[in-house]
């Protein structure tokens, strides 16, 4: 999964395309489903090479610093110069407390410095 966002991301960056994010909801939707668990999720994510983290509904409501939308997200950094950097993130579940992937959010950032 994770080549194949990079070979997507590459080719669409060759055509020209210009701003700060790519959406790859429809490469991870190839590997993860809605109404899969995130179980499962989680694994393909971890052997994807990605950094995942989970939210319970109790770590939702903990949290003061920012607001939690979704119960899992993944990271992963493409890689990154001394003036900027790509990373690929994927979020699942439209709230805490989603009992299956019920929403994917996909996308590649650009930053630069």
């Amino acid at each position: 999964m994770r080549n194949e966002i990079i070979a997507y991301v590459k080719s669409e960056i060759d055509s020209g395309k210009k701003g700060s994010q790519i959406d790859v909801v429809h490469v991870v939707e190839k590997y993860i489903k809605s109404g899969e668990n995130y179980d499962s999720a989680k694994e393909i994510l971890l052997k994807n090479g990605f950094s995942v983290y989970e939210y319970s509904i109790e770590d939702a409501m903990k949290r003061k610093d920012i607001k939690i939308t979704y119960r899992m997200g993944a990271s992963y950094k493409v890689e990154q110069g001394w003036w900027y950097r790509r990373d690929i993130q994927i979020f699942l579940g439209k709230s805490p407390q989603s009992e299956k992937i019920d929403q994917i959010i996909a996308k590649v950032n650009f930053k630069t410095i």
